[in-house]
């Protein structure tokens, strides 16, 4: 069987864009994303969403017949069995709406509501008795090779250190070296850094304008280029080693992921499954996140961006490989601040 055939979207080649093309487009979309996100989570448009669903219910003909009684019989409308079903749920929605920023104002903790992905989670997360199963046959694998995992470090990021760490510490996998990348010579992070490197060979640092250099002296044949807000499950490095086993002439893998909050890593909400690969709608959005899986000799035969910046990487990468793949897994859990539900 032709491998690629397995892939026939991977063969597709991106239209090529020079550098300073990447930059713009990359600082384009980031601000337009920025621009939405902060408009999306304002009180004010969702209490506007809230109304305008009321307005749309109280004004609509969908549910009445045409003539000149209609206001009675909206009113007749709402009053009937479809009509109480309609005002219970908006009204569980308005008080849902101000109940979250209440909590936040409070600091009451929300219940957690059960919903159709921890469902999902039940099904396919593995359990502790997997994981064992899953240790017992990593000496059977063919191939054991060393993941260098290129750590991408910077201010914003920086709080999440210590669930990165635990989360490296806790793979079924456990053959990997950490490369800390950082463009920013910040004293407590380089204090940080290098008190965690310090009596461990495992962990390096490297400024990223020496990445390339790295790269280019490295051995390692696999590299994971993780942001440390991208928080590992335990079997990741698992799968990765088993979905190149299936097909190891793949170069470039990405992943499903879900959110979790920085204080509680238990409640996990909003699961990206994310679509196979298309150059095109890339260009649109950094659909692919910020963990790739990237093949040895696909990262050394590319010009990095002059600037960490995951949209840049990933647009670089895909361009310059022939055979990208999406593992349809949940592999890492980004984690999101400042919540208000999470449903």
């Amino acid at each position: 069987m032709n491998p690629q055939k397995n892939i026939p979207s991977s063969n597709k080649q991106s239209p090529k864009l020079s550098n300073n093309d990447y930059e713009k487009l990359v600082s384009a979309v980031r601000n337009y994303e920025d621009r939405i996100k902060e408009i999306e989570g304002s009180m004010y448009w969702r209490t506007y969403q809230f109304f305008t669903k009321t307005k749309l219910i109280l004004t609509s003909d969908s549910y009445l017949k045409s003539d000149k009684w209609r206001f009675f019989q909206r009113i007749r409308f709402l009053f009937s069995g479809p009509g109480l079903r309609l005002i219970k749920k908006f009204i569980l929605q308005f008080f849902g709406l101000f109940f979250g920023k209440i909590a936040k104002i409070f600091k009451v903790k929300a219940r957690t509501i059960e919903s159709p992905y921890h469902l999902y989670m039940e099904n396919h997360f593995p359990r502790q008795s997997d994981l064992e199963e899953m240790r017992n046959t990593i000496p059977h694998f063919k191939q054991k090779p060393t993941i260098d995992i290129l750590a991408f470090v910077n201010s914003s990021n920086f709080k999440y250190l210590n669930l990165f760490l635990n989360a490296l510490e806790s793979q079924v996998y456990e053959k990997v070296s950490v490369s800390f990348i950082t463009d920013e010579p910040n004293d407590k992070i380089a204090y940080t850094l290098n008190k965690v490197s310090r009596n461990d060979e495992v962990y390096k640092i490297i400024e990223y304008q020496n990445l390339e250099e790295h790269l280019q002296s490295s051995n390692k044949s696999l590299f994971l280029l993780a942001d440390i807000s991208c928080i590992p499950r335990k079997d990741a490095t698992y799968q990765m080693l088993q979905a190149l086993s299936k097909a190891p002439f793949l170069e470039y893998m990405y992943f499903d992921n879900d959110f979790v909050s920085r204080d509680n890593q238990e409640n996990h909400f909003k699961p990206y499954f994310k679509p196979g690969f298309s150059p095109h709608t890339l260009l649109s959005r950094n659909y692919i996140g910020e963990m790739v899986l990237v093949n040895g000799k696909l990262i050394k035969s590319i010009e990095l961006p002059k600037r960490p910046n995951f949209y840049a990487l990933n647009l670089t990468l895909s361009n310059a490989a022939k055979y990208v793949k999406r593992i349809p897994r949940i592999l890492y859990h980004k984690i999101e601040d400042d919540l208000n539900i999470a449903l």
